[in-house]
C-alpha cells in the first residue's frame, strides 16, 4: 500500500466531515461543501456518515475533501489534523470536552454527537 492510500485509510470520510469548518467559526454546512466540491448535497450528507472510503471513487474522494477544506496530499493539512486530534485526546484524558465548535452548534445533539459516535466506534 502506498503512502497516499495509508493516509486515506487513516482519515475516513466521517472524520473529514467533522473537521470541515469555517476558519474562525462553526462547521461547514452540507450545502457549503456541495458548492465547494461540485457534489450534490445529498451525496455530501451520505459520504459524511461513512466510516471508510469503500464505494467512493477517487474523484469523489478528492472533491469531498476539497469541499471540506482538507487536502490529503498536503503535509501541512495532515500535520494540522494530527495536532488537533492529539489535542482532543489530551483534553479527553483530562475529562475536558473537545470539539467545541461542534458542541456549541445548534445541531450538536441531532447531528454532530451521533456522527462523532459513529467515528469513535469505527476506531
Amino acid at each position: 500500500m502506498t503512502d497516499f492510500w495509508r493516509i486515506v485509510a487513516t482519515f475516513p470520510p466521517v472524520l473529514i466531515r467533522l473537521l470541515a469548518r469555517h476558519k474562525s467559526g462553526g462547521p461547514l454546512t452540507d450545502q457549503e461543501i456541495s458548492t465547494r466540491s461540485g457534489l450534490p448535497a445529498g451525496q455530501v450528507w451520505a459520504i459524511s456518515w461513512q466510516t471508510d472510503w469503500r464505494g467512493v471513487d477517487i474523484y469523489t474522494l478528492g472533491a469531498f475533501c476539497l469541499g471540506c477544506g482538507i487536502d490529503l496530499n498536503n503535509h501541512r493539512d495532515l500535520h494540522r489534523i494530527k495536532c488537533y486530534m492529539a489535542a482532543q485526546a489530551r483534553a479527553a484524558g483530562r475529562n475536558r470536552q473537545g470539539w467545541g465548535y461542534l458542541r456549541r452548534h445548534s445541531e450538536w445533539t441531532t447531528r454532530w454527537a451521533p456522527m462523532m459516535l459513529a467515528f469513535r466506534k469505527s476506531l
